[in-house]
């Protein structure tokens, strides 16, 4: 934790501890109950996903302990319906009072303003305030991990669940101390302490780059399986690596694709080129052929996302794409001619390379609205491939 998140979360323990003397648990219940139905953030996220589309959540801040105040013309309703009005998902709310000139009323102002749901960003350190941010009219909850122990955050967590709230969580904090464990990092902040992660545009303006924790972490853990896939030492100073480990620490390498080629908008735009030559090849009136196309493990991840099924194989966490792991898509004809296809992915886990197993997995795998027991007509098929390819950039 750094020093200032430390300090803030020592004050907020205070601030929540008088709160508490003065209002109930019960009587937070009560108003939690009669406040309006939750309006679902996480599905207001998924819902906004669709080729060419970003799902964004907006900010209502009126300062920061850095930069001070960033706006005096500070007006919660008219920034929320200028935010839903260009075509944001979600809001997120400041109310902390002390260190962001927040307010709980300006989530309220918000959320009235709005049919989008409204995430109160504030430093949760303890399950009351969870109803508390019901009783305000809150959708979401903010759970900062460094903040907080493990019981804590489940604690906290849990109270979401209960009152019928989303809450945004770093789900990889396992995963990166398993990493700091194989790492030998003993240090409890771990091998890559304080850096906040920043997305920002790609210099050619097409895509987006990531630095921070998950940027630094996912591809250490693909060195580690591509270092243990190849034969070499299962230790680099930590805890020993072995096909288990890398399972787990695959987790790290999948959250980069998260980020990278599974959204919609990623995985449309990183498919469009090959996603063409694909149906092309597919439609083609020649004779039987293999058409094989090499590439980034990016490009597999895309495609699978674009299809919309997970990638999912023996040895690895789900998403991560497997060194030489390939999608194969077959067009084959029934006796009357008509053409189907069906998708499959082919692998071989972290031990089968390692030992140079000839054996490999193929997993047979389900495209959304194609038959869930049959082979998917080619004409249905190339439709819903083709629908979701954005125009090639110039």
């Amino acid at each position: 934790m750094t020093d200032i998140l430390a300090k803030i979360a020592a004050y907020k323990r205070d601030e929540v501890a008088d709160r508490k003397r003065r209002r109930t648990l019960g009587a937070l219940e009560n108003a939690a109950r009669n406040a309006s139905s939750p309006r679902g953030f996480k599905r207001a996220l998924v819902n906004g996903h669709a080729p060419g589309k970003l799902a964004l959540i907006a900010e209502i801040k009126k300062a920061s302990p850095s930069k001070g105040l960033i706006r005096e013309d500070f007006d919660p309703p008219a920034h929320a319906r200028a935010y839903e009005a260009g075509g944001a998902a979600c809001l997120s709310v400041l109310t902390d009072e002390r260190w962001f000139q927040g307010a709980d009323v300006f989530l309220e102002q918000a959320r009235a303003a709005v049919s989008i749901p409204v995430l109160r960003k504030d430093f949760m350190v303890d399950p009351w305030q969870v109803h508390e941010s019901r009783a305000l009219g809150a959708d979401a909850i903010l759970i900062i991990v460094a903040a907080l122990d493990d019981t804590q955050m489940q604690e906290i967590e849990a109270a979401a669940i209960e009152c019928g709230m989303d809450a945004l969580v770093a789900r990889n904090r396992d995963g990166l101390r398993l990493l700091d464990t194989v790492l030998g990092c003993g240090d409890r902040q771990g091998c890559d302490p304080g850096r906040a992660a920043r997305l920002t545009p790609s210099a050619d303006g097409h895509g987006i780059d990531l630095t921070g924790p998950i940027r630094t972490a996912s591809g250490t853990a693909q060195v580690l399986l591509l270092q243990y896939a190849e034969g070499l030492p299962p230790s680099v100073g930590g805890m020993a690596v072995d096909g288990r480990v890398l399972a787990q620490l695959g987790k790290l390498h999948a959250a980069l694709f998260d980020v990278y080629s599974r959204s919609p908008y990623m995985a449309a735009h990183q498919s469009a080129a090959f996603g063409r030559h694909m149906i092309d090849a597919l439609t083609a009136k020649d004779d039987t052929k293999v058409d094989m196309l090499v590439g980034h493990d990016t490009n597999v991840t895309a495609l699978a996302a674009l299809l919309g099924f997970d990638l999912v194989a023996p040895g690895y966490a789900t998403n991560d794409a497997a060194p030489g792991g390939a999608v194969l898509i077959n067009r084959w004809h029934d006796a009357a001619g008509k053409a189907f296809v069906t998708v499959a992915y082919r692998t071989q886990s972290p031990d089968q390379i390692r030992a140079h197993a000839a054996a490999v997995t193929v997993t047979p795998v389900r495209v959304p609205d194609c038959p869930a027991d049959a082979p998917c007509p080619l004409d249905r098929f190339v439709t819903l491939f083709r629908q979701k390819l954005p125009p090639l950039a110039n």
